[in-house]
């Protein structure tokens, strides 16, 4: 495997994050008459993917705080996108799965991102969005190895 340079690295990850604010104001836009939100419709994918879930596993999955997910989960609450229900494993910590009325509109969301994905395939070959999906999985298996946390470790420590 080559070695890349830190440039190369730090400039993959600044694409990263413009590309997420991008995507997440473009959703915004694309959503809107719905009210869903880029943070809402993340929490709704995640739940299409896997039902249910619990609150603190959805924040790992995420690399975020339990609060900062609650927060969104009181949101579709509110709105009956979602419906809690016991957990047996956590008696705390309900599971979370779409309701009726979520499963419908995570299906109408998927249903327009997936007539604007219709006019992007022609942009891109399929090499190339193969070789960059194995480098983001590949970042971000790096970022859940031990690797990682003990150069994390070694930061904390260092005098500053």
């Amino acid at each position: 495997m080559n070695n890349a340079s830190r440039g190369d690295i730090y400039t993959v990850i600044w694409l990263v994050r413009r590309l997420f604010q991008r995507m997440a104001s473009e959703n915004d836009a694309m959503h809107s008459a719905s009210g869903i939100t880029a943070s809402k419709r993340g929490i709704l994918e995640s739940l299409a993917r896997k039902e249910p879930q619990s609150v603190p596993h959805m924040a790992r999955e995420r690399s975020v705080s339990r609060q900062n997910v609650q927060v969104i989960i009181n949101d579709l609450l509110a709105e009956d996108l979602i419906e809690t229900r016991d957990n047996p494993a956590h008696k705390r910590s309900a599971l979370i799965q779409r309701s009726a009325a979520g499963r419908r509109i995570s299906d109408e969301i998927r249903a327009r991102e997936i007539a604007v994905i219709a006019d992007m395939v022609t942009e891109f070959d399929t090499p190339a969005l193969r070789t960059t999906a194995r480098t983001l999985q590949g970042m971000m298996d790096y970022f859940d190895s031990n690797t990682w946390e003990s150069m994390q470790r070694s930061a904390d420590d260092e005098p500053g």
